[in-house]
C-alpha cells in the first residue's frame, strides 16, 4: 500500500476516526473481517482512507485486540 491515498486529499482525521471507531471495531472484531477487508469496506462504503499502519495503531490506541476473547477462554476453560 502506497503512501498517497488514492484521488488525492488527505488521510483520515482524528475526529474522523473517533466517528467511526464503533464501525471500524465491529467489523474487524465482532464480524471478524480481515485487516483487509475492513480497510476496502471503509473506503467504498465511507470514503474513509487510512493505511494498515494507522488502523494498527489506532487499535492499539483503543486497545482492540481480536484475539483476545478466544485467548481468555481457552485459558479459563480448563
Amino acid at each position: 500500500m502506497g503512501t498517497k491515498r488514492p484521488s488525492g486529499g488527505s488521510w483520515a482525521s482524528a475526529a474522523e476516526w473517533e466517528r467511526y471507531q464503533s464501525t471500524i471495531t465491529d467489523m474487524y472484531i465482532d464480524q471478524n473481517l480481515t485487516l483487509n477487508a475492513v480497510i476496502g469496506k471503509m473506503k467504498t462504503e465511507h470514503g474513509f482512507y487510512a493505511t494498515k499502519t494507522m488502523y494498527k495503531r489506532r487499535f492499539e490506541k483503543w486497545g482492540a485486540e481480536k484475539y483476545l476473547k478466544a485467548l481468555m477462554f481457552s485459558r479459563f476453560s480448563v
